[in-house]
Formats: structure tokens, C-alpha cells, sequence
């Protein structure tokens, strides 16, 4: 097939340009989130840009230009670092709202009984720009939407219905168009109401977002809530261990004194030994001075010990942060919760805290005891189904934390020994 550049030609790359943008920011409003590389990204809108332009002008047969601009949304989608679900609904979401677009503009110029088949034969030079401003409104539009990239895990059912429907309503459409004595006005209203439609699903997909969202939310500020109660009873009942500690404390010191004035050094020894293990201050396992990491610490340890688990603590945290309290209960509350129920079940209860600032970084060390047997599979821990229950719940949403403050994670396993290592830049 040879090249033809001639002026229409020219005119669709110059302003394919400009969709190279409007794919980014449809992109970042249905998916958004964490991205790789910058360099990968380039690549892969380059790749978009390139097969598009080459497939439009070499053969412009609308089936082929369907095709290949899906997967070349596909290829942009591969970008971000999420499920396929989402890569998925988001490149299909991205080339609908496009395709409607230019749909309307196609059929306002009147040219809406083409052939899915054979080579397109539009040139409306004004139609080019006018896709292109339509497209623009729309994405302004549609950015507004911003619950929609929060990442909500979708149902296997939702997930099917959010992408049948634009599916369903653009191939409708399609088949309308190309039907026999269908009016301009018929073309325009048609095209309006899967506009409509499609706004619509957009809308519910937003909306299961929105409402999934505050339902974590709640349940983690209840735990939260939960947290900050308990460490507030630990603190009052340590305070009033201290005040009847000083009470009791002129009084030993008496006897002390007494004894030591007779000579009795040795039964001195003995009564200030014995007032010594008569003080419990085991309970406050956490007085860094920083709120949410000690309640959360202290409400865990305490659980730790009714279930009769050695834990050894090394804390050292400033009492500010630059963490959101939700990411530190997600990723504090889920690693400890695994570690502890794991230790409980192992024939030595052993677990270790170790947490540290340093210039801007937060260190996590948790390791912790545990009975069976991991296995990997696909490069994903595959436990029995024991183990699956001691470390599976929780960890990919720990790990979603970390990367939000470009952290890192490492789990490894010895000698029925597990360990994660998390640092945080904060």
C-alpha cells in the first residue's frame, strides 16, 4: 500500500497530535494512579501515535481503525500499574468517549452511511478541528469524574456489565447508521441518546467507586477509633499506676531506710526486690510520642500477649509524620494482624518489631514465627491454605500504601522465619 500524503492527510496527523493528549487525560481520569517510567510511557504513546496514523492513512477502512486504536489504548493502559480490569474498562472507556465524539461530528457533516468495511472517504477539514474541540469538552467533562480512578476492585458481574454496555451501545449504533433510510436528524438524535447512554455507565462506575470508597473509609476510621480508645486506656491506666506508685513509693522507702539503719542490708535488698516486680509497666509496649503508631502498636502487642507470643519492640518514630493516619493502619493493622495470627499458630511464638526514622525515611522490619509450608506461583506467594489465611489477607493492599509514597517492599521466609521489609519516604 503506498504512502499518499496529500493535504487531508497532513492535516489528521497534525491534529492526531493533540489527541496523543486528550488519550493522557482520559487516561488519568479513568485509571490515574501510579505509572512506570516516564521513558516507558513515551514509548508507548509513541507506538499509539505511530500505528494509528500509519493504519488511518495506509488503509482507512473504519473495522481496521476500531481494531487497532483499541489496541494501541491497550498498549497506553499497559503504562499504569494496576489490573487488567481496569487497564481494560479504562482503554475501552478512553476510545468510546472519543469514538462517540467523533461519531457526532461525522454525522452533523453528513457523512454517516460509510462501510465498516471499505476505505473511508471523509475530508471535512472543519470536522477534524471540530472532533477535536468536541473531544476536548468532553474530556473537561468527564475529568470531573474523579472517583473513578480510585481503584476500586470490581466484581467479576459489575466489571462485565461496565463493559458491555459501551460494547452494546457502539456497535447498535453502528448498525443503525449503516441502515437503509436513516435522516440526518435520526443520525444526530441517535448518536445524542449512546452519548447519553454511556455518560450513564460512566456515572454508575463513578458512583460504585464513590460509595466502595467510603465504606473503607468508615472502617478505617473506626479501627482508628478503636486504636486511639484502647491507647487511651492503657495511658489512664498507667497514670494511675504511677499516682499509686508515688503513694506507695514513701513508704517502702521508709522500710528501706529503717532496715538499712539496723544493718540489715540483705532484707533491705529484699524488700526493694520485691516492690521492684510488684511494679507492672508491661502494658505500654509503645511510648514514641507518636499517636496513631502507638495505639495501633499497643492495641496489637496487647492482643500478642493474651495469645502468649514473645515480641521484642524497637521503636523509634518522630510524634510527626508527612502519613496519612488511613495508609498507617492499613499497612500496621494488616501486617501485624498477619504476623500475629501466624506466630500464634507456630510451635515457637516469637514476634519482632523493629521501626525507625532516619532522614526522611521510615524503616519497618516485622518478623514473626509461622508453621507451614510457602510456594510461589506466577512470582505471587502461594501458601497452603493455612498460610494463606496468616499472610494472604491484606498484603496487596499494604503494598498499594507503599507505592503511594514511592516505598518499597521486600517479604522473605527462612527457616519458618517471616519477614517484611518496608521503607517509606516521608
Amino acid at each position: 500500500m503506498k504512502l499518499e500524503l496529500d493535504s487531508f492527510n497532513i492535516m489528521y496527523l497534525i491534529m492526531h497530535l493533540f489527541d496523543i493528549f486528550l488519550t493522557w487525560k482520559l487516561f488519568e481520569t479513568f485509571i490515574g494512579g501510579e505509572k512506570k517510567s516516564k521513558k516507558i510511557c513515551v514509548i508507548a504513546y509513541f507506538i499509539y501515535y505511530i500505528l494509528t496514523s500509519a493504519i488511518f492513512i495506509l488503509f482507512n477502512i473504519p473495522i481496521l481503525n476500531l481494531i487497532v486504536s483499541i489496541v494501541a489504548f491497550a498498549i497506553v493502559s499497559l503504562t499504569y500499574e494496576t489490573d487488567y480490569k481496569h487497564r481494560l474498562s479504562g482503554a475501552l472507556f478512553v476510545y468510546l468517549s472519543l469514538f462517540i465524539v467523533e461519531t457526532f461530528v461525522a454525522v452533523v457533516t453528513g457523512y454517516y452511511d460509510a462501510s465498516f468495511i471499505e476505505r473511508g472517504t471523509y475530508e471535512n477539514y472543519w470536522g477534524l478541528a471540530l472532533m477535536r474541540i468536541f473531544a476536548y469538552i468532553e474530556t473537561v467533562i468527564i475529568s470531573h469524574y474523579k472517583e473513578i480512578k480510585r481503584g476500586m476492585p470490581i466484581s467479576g458481574i459489575n466489571w462485565l456489565v461496565t463493559f458491555f454496555v459501551p460494547v452494546a451501545t457502539m456497535y447498535i449504533e453502528l448498525v443503525f447508521l449503516r441502515s437503509d433510510n436513516v435522516t440526518i436528524l435520526n443520525a444526530i438524535i441517535s448518536t445524542t441518546i449512546v452519548l447519553l447512554l454511556n455518560f450513564v455507565c460512566i456515572h454508575m462506575y463513578n458512583s460504585l467507586a464513590a460509595s466502595y470508597h467510603d465504606k473503607m473509609s468508615l472502617a478505617l476510621a473506626q479501627q482508628q477509633k478503636d486504636f486511639y480508645l484502647n491507647q487511651c486506656e492503657m495511658m489512664q491506666e498507667s497514670s494511675e499506676q504511677l499516682r499509686a506508685f508515688q503513694h506507695d513509693m514513701k513508704n517502702q522507702l521508709y522500710v528501706v531506710k529503717h532496715l538499712c539503719d539496723e544493718g540489715m542490708n540483705d532484707k533491705a535488698s529484699q524488700v526493694l526486690n520485691q516492690y521492684v516486680e510488684n511494679i507492672d509497666n508491661s502494658k505500654l509496649y509503645c511510648n514514641t510520642g507518636n499517636l496513631i503508631f502507638d495505639s495501633i502498636i499497643n492495641y496489637k502487642l496487647q492482643n500478642a500477649k493474651m495469645k502468649e507470643i514473645q515480641t521484642f519492640l524497637e521503636a523509634s518514630i518522630p510524634p510527626q509524620l508527612e502519613l496519612e493516619d488511613g495508609d498507617i493502619v492499613i499497612i500496621m493493622g494488616n501486617l501485624l494482624d498477619n504476623a500475629i495470627r501466624a506466630a500464634s499458630e507456630a510451635e515457637e511464638k516469637r514476634l519482632l518489631l523493629d521501626i525507625n526514622y532516619d532522614r526522611g525515611r521510615l524503616l519497618l522490619n516485622i518478623k514473626n514465627t509461622y508453621s507451614g509450608n510457602i510456594e510461589y506461583k506466577n512470582g505471587v506467594i502461594e501458601t497452603t491454605k493455612t498460610d494463606k489465611k496468616n499472610h494472604g489477607y491484606g498484603l496487596s493492599n499494604v503494598r498499594k500504601a507503599v507505592d503511594k509514597y514511592s516505598g518499597q517492599m521486600e517479604i522473605t521466609h527462612e527457616d519458618k522465619h517471616f519477614c517484611v521489609q518496608i521503607i517509606l519516604y516521608c
